[in-house]
């Protein structure tokens, strides 16, 4: 399994360079999640293992009151992201491990993760 040093170098950088691709892979999966998202209120969203970022980015399109923050290992990714979403302001990315990553005055009330957790050693 691809571990968060791999994901800090070489896969990072590879998914990086390859995130329109990846986009399209998981576009299914991200019309779903947005389906289950929108069934209730959302004020802060975290997603965690963010990647370049769709689905941060989708979620802070369809819930322009809400608050959300992408939170990535991969530094590469998170540039990706910070491009992607510069034009919204209810978004921000942060280079940061999930697992101990944390903003003062930040209490999501949804939290997800279309595809990062399942690369942390302890889920």
């Amino acid at each position: 399994m691809t571990g968060k040093s791999e994901w800090q170098g070489r896969v990072g950088t590879s998914w990086a360079a390859e995130w329109e691709r990846t986009d399209r892979s998981f576009s299914a999966l991200t019309d779903s999640l947005l389906g289950d998202a929108s069934s209730s209120k959302v004020s802060q969203g975290l997603d965690i293992g963010c990647g370049a970022g769709e689905l941060s980015l989708a979620m802070a399109r369809g819930h322009q009151g809400a608050e959300f923050v992408g939170v990535d290992v991969s530094a590469p990714l998170i540039a990706v992201s910070k491009e992607r979403g510069r034009h919204l302001s209810n978004l921000s990315f942060e280079l940061a491990d999930a697992s101990t990553w944390s903003r003062k005055g930040f209490a999501p009330d949804l939290i997800f993760s279309r595809h990062g957790v399942m690369f942390f050693d302890d889920p």
